[in-house]
């Protein structure tokens, strides 16, 4: 008998997926080792950007569609991936599991949403909201300075038999996440980290990807590895597509969430308008002259 799903780590899979997907990574063990000197965690993120592409190869990306299938270890569940870049804040993705319905969420000007058929329509805030941002970027890695309060090399592993550097990441909302980056070729082997968040409260995340290829001059995963919650987890890639443009309508917003961005206008709408005082009676009103 299958077990059924826990609807808390369906919802974080959701929210944090695209940032997973913008960290490159291999498969990784425990096994410690440490190295002395550390390089800087400067020298570190420049070689990252080096082994992904290349500055100028990022940049030339201005959209992203990604196509996909999950896998759901263990419990007999498949589900569609799709997700959509615009490459000027707007995106969506969308993972859709046969018998429950689609889990999206996206951006959309200054709205920041998520809808599924459990939870309904959200407008996110606090971590959130935060994640949702730092998933927008087409190349996260370019944004590290407005996106982490701080980042550090705090020390060494070995992981699959190579020597791995361990970047503390510290985000300006929500918790440090670690980074784990191979010595030799400068790509993340693993991604730790914990999102403590109203809707889903505490969960760890641990992300492994596979299967690089390079796709209009950047490296790019085909297969992901994810464990949450207990729940383990695929992501195989089917097609990844740049530069094209992408329909308006790919970013609308759902009914439910529109209702919502409506009532807040309307809200601040009222907010916004003078109170009016009662009024006072004139000298003598209601009065009788004698």
């Amino acid at each position: 008998m299958n077990s059924s799903p826990d609807t808390r780590w369906i919802a974080l899979l959701v929210l944090s997926l695209s940032f997973l997907l913008s960290v490159p990574g291999l498969r990784a063990d425990d096994e410690e080792k440490q190295a002395d000197p550390l390089p800087t965690a400067e020298r570190i993120v420049e070689q990252m950007i080096a082994a992904e592409g290349g500055r100028a190869a990022m940049e030339k990306i201005t959209t992203r569609t990604i196509l996909g299938n999950f896998e759901f270890i263990g419990m007999g569940m498949t589900a569609n991936f799709s997700s959509w870049n615009a490459g000027d804040g707007r995106y969506r993705d969308s993972m859709s599991i046969p018998g429950m319905g689609s889990f999206e969420k996206g951006i959309l000007g200054e709205i920041s949403w998520s809808h599924d058929p459990i939870q309904g329509g959200r407008i996110l805030e606090g971590i959130e909201l935060d994640l949702q941002r730092r998933s927008s970027h087409l190349s996260p890695l370019l944004h590290l300075e407005e996106d982490y309060e701080k980042i550090e090399t705090v020390g060494s592993k070995e992981i699959d038999g190579q020597l791995c550097f361990e970047l503390l990441m510290t985000p300006k909302v929500g918790e440090p996440e670690t980074w784990f980056i191979r010595g030799d070729n400068f790509l993340a082997v693993r991604t730790e980290m914990t999102v403590d968040a109203p809707a889903v409260g505490r969960l760890k995340m641990v992300m492994e990807a596979k299967d690089y290829q390079e796709i209009d001059g950047i490296r790019l995963p085909h297969l992901m590895i994810i464990e949450q919650a207990g729940q383990n987890m695929t992501l195989k890639i089917t097609k990844y597509e740049h530069n094209l443009e992408i329909s308006g309508e790919k970013f609308e917003l759902p009914q439910a969430v529109q209702k919502l961005v409506d009532k807040q206008k309307e809200k601040a709408a009222e907010g916004s308008e003078p109170k009016k005082e009662p009024a006072e009676n004139p000298v003598g009103a209601g009065s009788t002259g004698g």
